[in-house]
């Protein structure tokens, strides 16, 4: 599942975060609707999300996407990232589960949330050249 030529990078960043390359579980999340790869992941039991960027360039810019990663995650309004290396377009992600909640909890968090994310310094731009 994961290509060849990205193999190396992945194991990298599962050292890095892990202290081991053994995944026990993948599963593809994305069906053509990115150019990255999105997994989910499973390493030592616990569930992770595995993003592989295959096209990088200045509309695809890795430090631009996970400079706004971490700021999101910083913020507490996206999951920590584990790991991120811009060159190799590699980033390991806490997993989210999904749970629904009722749309009367989502009328008091949606502002709330709103608030932190406009407090944030503006995400960098992507490049339109």
């Amino acid at each position: 599942m994961i290509p060849h030529e990205k193999s190396a990078a992945v194991s990298r960043g599962l050292s890095v975060a892990f202290g081991t390359t053994a995944i026990e579980a993948i599963c593809r999340m994305t069906k053509d609707l990115s150019s990255d790869l999105v997994f989910r992941i499973v390493v030592k039991g616990s569930p992770f999300l595995l993003r592989i960027m295959t096209r990088m360039d200045e509309r695809n810019d890795p430090v631009r996407v996970f400079t706004c990663m971490k700021a999101a995650a910083t913020a507490g309004l996206a999951p920590p990232v584990l790991y991120s290396n811009t060159e190799d377009g590699i980033a390991i992600i806490d997993w989210i589960e999904t749970v629904p909640f009722p749309a009367a909890q989502a009328l008091v968090q949606l502002p709330a949330t709103l608030r932190r994310l406009h407090v944030l310094p503006a995400f960098p731009k992507a490049s339109t050249t």
